[in-house]
């Protein structure tokens, strides 16, 4: 009796033992999960072990029957802690596969990042290299403003010389005028002068020209003088030796249309309208156009405040290097396309007093001006205007063009607006508004667009940046 109560005694103890190895063992695992596998090794060693003491005391089960019901119950509480111990082996091992998802997750977003700090670190690089761009071209500009400084101290220069030559002019004139008043000469007239050279003998010159439309009006109110010698009127007239021929056209009735009237006059070389009344005109038309002699014009005394028509009316005045509009009215003109077309010999025109309001087609205006070398348009209201094609197209020594004041919300056609201004060096069109329906093909064409151009229009951005 006493060895059976010393074995179950053993048996209870060991048994109590490992119960508590078990408990600890149950604890740490749930204390301490970075040690997960470690402990859970453990257990199995530890499982391993219950198992083989199970099996001791189910041999002494059978030793001592009456004992069994004891250890039965004790074998079902470890069986009972075993099946819990292996549902949080189960838990632990859910949460372990969670927290590798959530690892992989983890890595894929620090390689995203990753890339997007290397796209960022490209996009830096390449803000740097923009940045040393921009800091090229505003040396490039303050270089460039240096030179329009000195350009417009030159033009000052030539500006004050014409200023000089213009009043000497008008001296010269009002002593004319003056001279008319006291010899009381009709007061409506004009004075021409044609060179005729040996191939023009004989033949029939072109002294005065007129469309269809004036023509007659012209006829029944003018008389013509040379030499103060009254002669039969005719368009053209027969010269019989070489020389210099000044003409009078004196007229009795104010004209309302002059389009053509010394159109194609290529003879003449001399023109005084400052006793010429235009008072009534409303279309001068291509009124001097093709004159290809005549190198200096005063226009300063003539009245224009009822023309609605300028289409042409310097068109290839080619020697014409003098032009004076300085008070050129011109308020009701809706037409001044190939206006100076063509007058290759003008190195500047004043265009301070043009009022182009009204203005709907300014086609070809300046195109061809080839000697110009700047314009100063920032008189002009573009709001009207429909058509500015070719507008500077084949200016081929124009640098410097400031057109920020043009609003072109309704032109439609821009197509080789700056066609070969291959001198261009700056181009301000800060309000250009292009539309969808604008034609703008060929509006750079033959031009190399590395010098400055100022725009925001998007159409015009994605044109220059090819």
């Amino acid at each position: 009796m006493d060895n059976n109560f010393k074995i179950k005694r053993r048996v209870l103890t060991q048994f109590q033992k490992n119960k508590k190895e078990l408990e600890d063992k149950y604890l740490l695992l749930k204390n301490n999960y970075n040690n997960l596998n470690n402990e859970f090794n453990s257990y199995k060693n530890i499982e391993n072990e219950t198992k083989k003491k199970y099996d001791e005391i189910l041999i002494e089960y059978y030793e001592n029957k009456k004992e069994k019901l004891n250890i039965n119950d004790k074998y079902l509480k470890l069986q009972n802690e075993f099946n819990e111990l292996m549902k949080k082996k189960i838990n632990y091992e859910s949460k372990i596969n969670e927290l590798s998802l959530i690892i992989e997750k983890l890595t894929n977003e620090i390689n995203e990042l990753k890339i997007n700090i290397q796209n960022l670190k490209i996009k830096l690089n390449n803000f740097e290299e923009n940045d040393k761009n921009n800091q090229e071209r505003i040396n490039d500009l303050v270089i460039k403003e240096q030179i329009l400084k000195d350009m417009n101290g030159k033009l000052n220069e030539e500006i004050n010389e014409l200023n000089i030559n213009i009043k000497k002019i008008q001296n010269d004139y009002q002593k004319v005028i003056k001279y008319q008043n006291n010899n009381n000469i009709n007061k409506n007239y004009i004075i021409a002068s044609y060179s005729i050279k040996s191939d023009d003998i004989n033949k029939e010159i072109q002294i005065l020209n007129c469309c269809e439309l004036n023509k007659k009006e012209i006829e029944d109110s003018c008389e013509l003088f040379l030499n103060n010698h009254k002669i039969k009127f005719n368009f053209k007239y027969k010269f019989e030796k070489k020389g210099e021929y000044t003409f009078k056209f004196i007229f009795n009735k104010l004209l309302t249309n002059t389009s053509f009237m010394f159109s194609s006059c290529k003879n003449l070389i001399f023109l005084d309208l400052c006793n010429f009344n235009t008072n009534e005109v409303t279309d001068m038309n291509k009124m001097f156009s093709y004159c290809s002699s005549l190198s200096s014009l005063n226009l300063s005394t003539l009245i224009t405040k009822n023309v609605k028509n300028m289409f042409g009316m310097f068109l290839k005045c080619s020697s014409l290097s003098f032009l004076d509009l300085s008070n050129f009215n011109t308020i009701n003109v809706t037409n001044m396309e190939d206006m100076f077309s063509h007058c290759s010999s003008l190195n500047s025109i004043d265009l301070t007093n043009l009022n182009t309001i009204n203005v709907i087609n300014m086609e070809d205006m300046f195109s061809y001006c080839s000697s110009l070398i700047k314009l100063n348009l920032a008189n002009f209201n573009t709001n009207n205007v429909i058509n500015m094609k070719g507008m500077f197209a084949n200016c081929y020594s124009l640098e410097y063009l400031n057109l920020s004041n043009f609003i072109t919300n309704n032109v439609n056609n821009m197509s080789a607006m700056f066609f070969n201004c291959t001198s261009l060096q700056f181009l301000d069109l800060t309000n250009f508004n292009i539309r969808n329906n604008t034609n703008i093909n060929f509006i750079f064409g033959g031009i190399n667009l590395s010098f400055d151009i100022i725009t925001y229009d998007r159409k015009l951005l994605n044109l220059i940046k090819g």
